[in-house]
């Protein structure tokens, strides 16, 4: 396996994301930033304006905003990127090449990518990667939507396997903790979570 394979494999997986930035004269705006006390961010899915929050267990919520929750002195514009998936996307997701280049390397599907893993190729991929991705490199990013959900090694369930949930966002702004927000197709609802490393 060779770096140039698993780049033209990401390139038929990538999907449209939207980084959030701060907005500049003449742009539209599309969230707010609140900061990380009870009320974190606003932004406008579709037609309806969203609140992520902390009720006052500290339980983090996403739903609808009230009107008064909307502006914050921190106005955000969205901006379209291609995002790639992350190396343990490419394991999971991999057509019969990748699945073969697992197989002779002993490697699971489901493992995950880490420093063991035998073939520097995956080491070439997740550097590439990298420097493709807001999450890694992008200090005025506010938050991430959409796009590929970052994976968590702690995560004994891996959210992005579950075909009934959609990642919707993830912040990056201020950084540890970080947090991230799914839409449950069953239920009709929104989750949220808080993640540290």
């Amino acid at each position: 396996m060779d770096l140039a394979y698993l780049i033209r494999f990401a390139e038929t997986m990538t999907r449209n994301a939207f980084a959030y930035r701060k907005t500049q004269r003449g742009e539209n705006i599309d969230a707010y930033w609140h900061g990380k006390d009870k009320l974190i961010l606003t932004v406008q899915l579709g037609d309806q304006w969203y609140a992520l929050s902390k009720d006052k267990a500290d339980n983090l919520l996403f739903a609808v905003a009230k009107q008064e929750q909307v502006i914050s002195k921190t106005p955000l514009t969205k901006h379209e990127f291609l995002a790639y998936p992350s190396i343990d996307h490419l394991f999971h997701y991999g057509d019969t090449a990748i699945s073969t280049w697992l197989e002779s390397c002993h490697w699971d599907t489901d493992e995950g990518y880490n420093d063991n893993f035998p073939d520097p190729a995956a080491d070439r991929y997740v550097r590439w990667f990298q420097q493709q991705d807001p999450f890694y490199n992008s200090d005025d990013v506010y938050f991430i939507s959409h796009g590929w959900s970052f994976i968590w090694p702690e995560d004994d369930t891996i959210l992005e396997w579950d075909p009934e949930l959609d990642f919707t966002l993830i912040t990056l702004k201020e950084a540890e903790p970080w947090y991230e927000v799914w839409f449950n197709k069953t239920a009709q609802a929104f989750i949220a979570f808080e993640r540290n490393s």
